[in-house]
């Protein structure tokens, strides 16, 4: 993923030199001023998209624990903890730390509008009530993390369906579908494929998300007991799982991935490449970096056009 960040990088730098021309631009050309602000606004629009990527899946499928894995660092709390998850979080790059919470309507002190905190102070607001009742509601529908520990260039969301949403089509993330470049879809390899797995991926489906990428999750697991028994039985169970996934996404067996997070983690964090690709984060890696890529070819293409408008104002000016 780290090359993900060197494009970003780049594409930032075009961008930047191509607002800075445009600054000129306005200075020598006032009477332009308007058509060169829009160019400018492009250029600002292209320079904020980065790679979304919704991680989608049960409760307790290691979704957090796959998030840290991509991000290489401990970002996303693990639903272990006790505290009230929001139904969606989202980790973007930001030199600035904070965190953003978005209160459900009339949840949290009357206050619907959104506000900052500390990222450190995010367990304090979402921290499980003193109560007996069995229902631990969040207060808060949404969780913004902004941090110079999550990749550039990548947006991760996170999200968990409320208990008092029926179906994916009923609930708010619904709307973060339609903003989003790819959907993994979360699953753990010992309880892969579920009554409710096949209800959601068929939601995704009807949805328009054909393309779906599907992670295995806690995979060494897996090995770890077929090691133990000394059989033989990992090889034709990942040859089953793949047998009824490849149906369910257009990508084919390129878009099924096995991993185990927590491995992935600790070598990213240790520097130790030998675990790093044991995990099989780095077939997930590639796959998204190759995603990113493409979604930078289309803001190059739109980069290519936005200069097109600046050489004509460039030559009209020296032929006055």
């Amino acid at each position: 993923m780290k090359y993900i960040e060197s494009i970003s990088t780049e594409l930032e730098s075009i961008v930047k030199s191509q607002q800075d021309i445009v600054d000129g631009l306005q200075q020598i050309m006032p009477a332009n001023n308007d058509h060169l602000s829009s160019l400018k606004s492009d250029l600002t629009s292209i320079s904020l998209e980065s790679l979304c990527i919704l991680v989608y899946g049960e409760i307790a499928c290691g979704k957090s624990s796959l998030i840290n894995a991509i991000q290489g660092c401990n970002i996303a709390p693990h639903r272990h903890l006790p505290i009230l998850q929001p139904c969606i979080t989202e980790y973007k790059h930001s030199m600035i730390e904070k965190a953003i919470l978005y209160s459900c309507p009339k949840k949290y002190n009357h206050n619907d509008r959104p506000f900052e905190i500390q990222i450190d102070e995010v367990r304090t607001y979402l921290s499980l009530p003193d109560s007996d009742n069995p229902i631990k509601e969040s207060p808060f529908y949404k969780l913004e993390i902004n941090s110079s520990k999550c990749q550039s260039g990548v947006i991760l969301i996170d999200t968990t369906i409320p208990y008092w949403c029926s179906d994916l089509l009923s609930c708010p993330i619904v709307e973060q579908l339609y903003k989003v470049d790819a959907v993994i879809y979360c699953m753990r390899a010992d309880h892969a494929y579920s009554a409710k797995d096949e209800d959601d991926i068929e939601s995704l489906r009807d949805l328009g998300y054909t393309s779906i990428i599907f992670v295995l999750t806690g995979w060494d697991r897996i090995l770890d007991y077929n090691e133990m028994m000394g059989a033989n039985d990992a090889a034709m169970f990942k040859e089953h799982l793949i047998r009824n996934l490849l149906p369910l996404t257009d990508l084919g067996e390129n878009g099924i991935f096995f991993v185990d997070s927590l491995g992935a983690l600790k070598g990213k964090i240790e520097n130790d490449e030998f675990a790093v690709e044991k995990s099989g984060i780095l077939h997930l890696d590639s796959y998204l970096s190759d995603l990113m890529i493409q979604k930078q070819k289309r803001a190059l293409l739109k980069i290519a056009e936005v200069n097109k408008h600046i050489s004509e104002y460039i030559q009209n000016f020296l032929m006055r």
